[in-house]
């Protein structure tokens, strides 16, 4: 592959996408996350001295499953500013749904208390 191609093929849209159905039964269609979203998910844990601070935990993750959560169309449904909503949503849910995301985006969620994946080794 030469500059030209590769170029050409990460100017095209590339995400993944899956269902995940929650244990109170609703079902939610979830998107991979591009590198930006990602980076710009993962500086919420970060403290105006750059080190993580983990009392910005709950915002971390409600924009992280903001940035996933899509509709029928693949669009997101709400915004990174819409975090809150998902503060007192049930915990089993919210888990399920963001071990989801982390599977799906292939690796550990910086931050992530309690739902790093086990690796060999």
């Amino acid at each position: 592959m030469n500059r030209d191609e590769l170029l050409a093929k990460l100017k095209k849209p590339s995400r993944r996408y899956t269902e995940v159905t929650v244990p109170s039964g609703d079902t939610y269609t979830i998107q991979s996350l591009t590198l930006r979203e990602k980076g710009e998910n993962d500086i919420l844990l970060a403290n105006k001295k750059g080190e993580v601070d983990l009392g910005n935990l709950p915002r971390q993750k409600g924009d992280l499953l903001c940035r996933s959560i899509v509709d029928e169309h693949k669009k997101p449904i709400l915004t990174p500013e819409d975090w809150e909503v998902w503060q007192d949503v049930d915990a089993g849910d919210t888990t399920v749904l963001l071990d989801a995301i982390q599977e799906l985006n292939d690796t550990p969620v910086k931050g992530m208390v309690g739902n790093s994946r086990k690796t060999g080794g």
